[in-house]
């Protein structure tokens, strides 16, 4: 359409520089005898030659420019056709890619042997795996240009999922340190018999609180207070004993926890004492008014202590499991499912990585949109736009050329707008990124049309 409408236009400036240099030639067919006595005539300050002169010029001049306008149109279009990579199909592509590709990784990690030794850490990396292939499936069936609360999304997953996989690495050295640290069976029978002693004493010294705080209700203080003294110095006895049992690997914390719950039962203990004192000191009968009526003592508050009894037998309950699992395990059995569990993980591990790889180099270059060079490549085309826009501005514009130099200047104007305005605000994988542009170039084309509305106006003009 802009070749076309150019070489019309150039077609028409050159026919009417042909009509105006035939009429500027005199008629030699007939010619005209000139009486001697005629006046001899004074040459014309201006004339259809040097009308005719000015057109030529504007001409030629004009179709050097149009070839170069339409230059840089060929190669915007060539240019633009390349960037299949900045398109938003090429985004859904490789966004559609990456949610198929990670399912790859979790049906890796569901398939974890699942061992009694290892089937909380195969679960825990299943999750992870679960969380992030949501977090890039979420990405593909909602991702929209220049919205990055997504992308943020599976970074977070992924910052989760290392979390975890450092985690399981971390528990399976931890133990496998306690396992090949394991004692030999006669330790643990030792410790189990000495923490069997300390249990029936303990759970003794809680029969004799039943019957007391039984008592308790019968006023009988003397016999209570005497019995809570007694049990006090059972739990102080009872806290000396776990200090002194026999090491076992294993069962540090478990012997931590039990010191910790005697140590708060003979507290509870002790304050029951303190208050069986006041009871007992309180002022007497033959002490006090005759008309004042005497209540008897206030009940006591076993809340404290009850609930005391209660965290320790549960503490020894624990105590009593974590030793029949320390008992009943087979070191080896055990330290072969934490093996499995280590190649397992190992190959997912390395799968999972070559997978951030691939997306790690795909984000780093945009989706293979290079955006820096798209920015300058339209730098460059605004350039030559500008420099194209100057020469037709320079273009001869007498008083006959003005309209068609008016109308030229605009439509190149208007079109180089366009490309320094998308110079300025292009993105990447956006619809119609270049419709600005093209559109531009349609309203250009139809002041062209206009130019040679104009031309053919001034050959109109030429031949009256």
């Amino acid at each position: 359409m802009h070749l076309r409408d150019g070489r019309r236009l150039l077609s028409s400036l050159a026919l009417l520089l042909f009509i105006l240099a035939a009429c500027s030639q005199p008629d030699q067919s007939q010619p005209v005898p000139v009486p001697k006595d005629a006046p001899t005539a004074t040459a014309p300050t201006s004339s259809p030659a040097g009308t005719g002169e000015e057109i030529k010029e504007f001409a030629r001049q004009w179709q050097v420019v149009d070839d170069e306008w339409l230059q840089i149109r060929d190669d915007f279009d060539r240019w633009s056709a390349q960037l299949t990579a900045c398109e938003p199909s090429s985004m859904h592509e490789a966004l559609d890619e990456f949610a198929a590709g990670f399912r790859g990784i979790t049906e890796q990690a569901r398939g974890f042997t699942h061992t009694r030794a290892t089937g909380d850490l195969s679960d825990m990396l299943i999750t992870a795996a679960e969380e992030e292939e949501t977090a890039f499936r979420q990405l593909r069936d909602r991702w929209v240009p220049n919205n990055f609360v997504l992308f943020e999304r599976v970074e977070e997953q992924r910052a989760q999922a290392s979390r975890a996989r450092r985690e399981a690495e971390d528990r399976v050295i931890a133990l496998r340190e306690v396992l090949e640290e394991a004692p030999d069976p006669d330790k643990i029978a030792e410790f189990s018999r000495s923490l069997g002693l300390i249990r029936n004493d303990w759970l003794n010294l809680h029969g004799e609180y039943t019957v007391l705080r039984d008592g308790a209700e019968k006023r009988k203080t003397f016999d209570t207070l005497s019995g809570f003294d007694r049990i006090a110095k059972g739990m102080a006895s009872m806290v000396a004993s776990l200090g002194e049992l026999p090491r076992l690997t294993g069962a540090d914390e478990t012997v931590d926890d039990l010191i910790e719950a005697a140590e708060d039962e003979l507290k509870a203990f002790e304050a029951a004492g303190e208050q069986l004192k006041d009871v007992e000191s309180g002022p007497s009968a033959d002490s006090m008014d005759p008309g004042v009526v005497v209540s008897g003592p206030e009940p006591l508050d076993f809340t404290t202590v009850d609930r005391s009894v209660a965290i320790s037998e549960a503490a020894l309950k624990r105590a009593v499991r974590t030793v029949g699992s320390i008992n009943d395990a087979d070191v080896a059995e055990t330290l072969a499912d934490l093996q499995i569990f280590s190649d397992e993980h190992a190959r997912l591990r390395l799968a999972w990585d070559a997978f951030h790889g691939r997306y790690n180099n795909w984000r780093k270059s945009a989706g293979g949109c290079e955006q820096i060079e798209v920015i300058r490549t339209l730098e460059r085309f605004n350039l030559r736009a500008g420099n194209v826009s100057r020469k037709v501005r320079d273009l001869p514009r007498s008083g006959r050329l003005l309209p068609v130099h008016s109308l030229l200047a605009d439509a190149v104007k208007m079109e180089e707008d366009a490309i320094r305005m998308l110079s300025y605000t292009w993105q990447p994988f956006t619809t119609d990124a270049f419709r600005a542009v093209h559109q531009a170039r349609v309203d250009a084309d139809f002041l062209q049309r206009e130019a040679d509305i104009s031309v053919q106006e001034l050959i109109d003009r030429a031949l009256q």
